[in-house]
């Protein structure tokens, strides 16, 4: 992943990419957390929302450049909304000194989706 991430120069496909692999990432720490091995579960999911962060970077860089990133910022809004949803349900289920953990990565993310939401579509 890392090599074909280092390939891709345009930023529009990069924050694609990102995107991508910030859900592949979640779903890897779910499937880590339903096997009880949930700080690597964090761990993972934690890399995931870093994707996530590069993405937006990339798509702001996008528009700079003059891109229409309409589709991009909606697969953004909608897979904030889905993380979230994601680590809400791995916070109720988590042991009780993991908790915080799932919160502060749930957090994370809806300060992502608010980024989102502020590179605004055009009508």
């Amino acid at each position: 992943d890392k090599t074909l991430s280092f390939l891709i120069a345009d930023p529009l496909k990069k924050a694609e990419f990102n995107v991508l692999q910030a859900d592949k990432r979640l779903n890897a720490g779910i499937y880590l957390f339903n096997k009880g091995k949930i700080s690597q579960a964090l761990s993972t999911i934690s890399k995931a929302e870093n994707y996530f962060g590069q993405s937006l970077e990339k798509a702001k860089k996008a528009r700079l450049e003059g891109m229409e990133i309409d589709d991009i910022i909606r697969k953004l809004i909608n897979a904030a909304k889905k993380h979230q949803e994601e680590l809400s349900s791995l916070e109720k289920k988590a042991p009780q000194d993991f908790k915080t953990n799932f919160a502060s990565l749930q957090k994370r993310v809806g300060v992502f989706e608010t980024e989102a939401n502020s590179l605004g579509l055009k009508r």
